[in-house]
């Protein structure tokens, strides 16, 4: 079975991170996986996805507007009699891939990964008729929490059979592997202490707020 898998970009994001530990579990099994990017950014996820051996093709946009060029939109129809199944992450990605589809009678089965309970989109009510129109043209909506489904659910109800949760999910190898205690500490912390990060973007939805007052509930030895 052979996957497009389509991505605006492979800057360093969350969708970006998940699509490149995912791939290459999937290109070990009984499944060819492409990945199309619409605009080359440098990013250190492409070497790791050509060592795994996934093919990488590009529209060839240069810039990151480029994403939202609509020549993509031919791109990605071009491609799409190729493969048995298209997945797309994104907004770009998902409009480009909704208007190949209407170009191509017998399009292959189409699905789309939410990352996000909001957008900008979903305050715009002049987007909300091309929204259902484009969730419409997808098979399967994989919602990656239970914050996502249950908006994905409210905001599009005619889609609600079609939406999925697969919980976003981390390589725990790549980080066990990389513990020990030779690593390098501040000097103001000592072994015994114990350090909280959060990688993310200061957007309301990544709610940093709940983790600060969680770390007031926690031993004066856990630091932020």
């Amino acid at each position: 079975m052979k996957i497009l898998y389509v991505i605006p970009t492979l800057g360093m994001g969350g969708a970006e991170r998940l699509v490149c530990e995912m791939l290459p579990l999937l290109n070990d099994s009984d499944l060819r996986v492409d990945l199309l990017v619409f605009a080359d950014v440098p990013s250190p996820l492409v070497s790791t996805l050509s060592r795994a051996g996934i093919r990488l093709l590009s529209a060839g946009r240069s810039k990151l507007r480029g994403i939202y060029d609509p020549r993509n939109v031919l791109v990605v129809r071009r491609l799409l009699p190729r493969y048995d199944l298209v997945h797309a992450h994104l907004t770009a990605a998902q409009y480009a891939v909704m208007l190949a589809s209407c170009l191509l009678p017998g399009s292959p089965p189409l699905v789309a990964t939410e990352h996000s309970p909001s957008n900008r989109r979903f305050g715009k009510w002049y987007f909300r008729p091309l929204d259902r129109f484009l969730y419409g043209r997808f098979r399967r909506i994989i919602a990656i929490s239970d914050d996502v489904e249950r908006e994905m659910a409210l905001r599009f109800p005619a889609c609600a059979d079609r939406l999925r949760l697969i919980p976003n999910g981390i390589r725990m190898d790549a980080y066990t592997a990389s513990c020990s205690d030779d690593l390098p500490l501040p000097s103001s912390l000592s072994l015994a202490e114990k350090v909280l990060i959060q990688v993310a973007a200061f957007r309301p939805e990544k709610d940093q707020d709940t983790l600060i007052r969680a770390l007031s509930h926690l031993p004066s030895g856990v630091h932020l």
